[in-house]
C-alpha cells in the first residue's frame, strides 16, 4: 500500500478523486497552514509520497518540499504545477522534488505516484537534458577551480624549495 499525502488548500477534488480511486493507495488530504504546523501534520503520518500543490496560499511548495525531504529522507515529493517545469524550480526545491505534474498530466497522477514510489523520477525529458547541461557546466567550473588551487599549491611548494636552497 502506498501512503500518499495530498497537500493542497484549493479545490483539489479531481486530484483527490484520482488518488482515492486507487486500490493500492491510502490518501490523506492536508490543508496547510504555517510551515511548522504543516510539517507536523505531514510527518505524523507514515507517508511514502507527498503531492504538493504549487498554488498553496500560505506556503511555498518548493520550500515545503525541501523541509519535508530534510525531515524524512525516505519520503518523495511530487509538485503539482501550472506552468512548464524548469531547472530553477528543481533547484529552488533543493532538488527534493522527485516529480512535477503539469495541468495536462493530472490524469496520470496515480501513475506518477507509482513510478516515484518505485524509486524513479517523473520529470520531462527536456528538464533532464537541461539538468545534464547545468551539471556539466558546474562540473567544468569545479574542475577549473580545482586546477587553479592545484597550480597554486605546486607554485607554493616550488617557492618553498627555492627558499630552502
Amino acid at each position: 500500500m502506498i501512503n500518499v499525502t495530498l497537500i493542497s488548500d484549493i479545490n483539489s477534488s479531481a486530484e483527490l478523486a484520482t488518488l482515492t480511486e486507487q486500490l493500492d493507495m491510502n490518501v490523506l488530504l492536508i490543508e496547510p497552514t504555517i510551515l511548522e504546523d504543516t510539517l507536523e501534520k505531514v510527518l505524523a503520518h507514515d507517508t511514502d509520497i507527498n503531492v504538493i500543490d504549487q498554488s498553496l496560499k500560505l506556503l511555498n511548495a518548493d520550500v515545503l518540499s525541501h523541509f519535508l525531504a530534510k525531515h524524512d529522507q525516505q519520503v518523495r515529493n511530487i509538485i503539482l504545477i501550472n506552468e512548464d517545469v524548469s531547472f530553477e524550480m528543481l533547484q529552488n526545491s533543493g532538488f527534493s522534488a522527485h516529480g512535477y505534474i503539469s495541468r495536462e498530466q493530472r490524469p496520470a497522477l496515480a501513475k506518477a505516484v507509482r513510478v516515484i514510489n518505485d524509486g524513479e523520477a517523473w520529470l520531462p525529458r527536456l528538464l533532464v537534458a537541461e539538468m545534464l547541461t547545468n551539471f556539466a557546466i558546474m562540473h567544468r567550473k569545479a574542475d577549473t577551480q580545482l586546477r587553479a588551487v592545484s597550480n597554486l599549491a605546486i607554485a607554493s611548494n616550488k617557492n618553498r624549495k627555492k627558499v630552502r636552497n
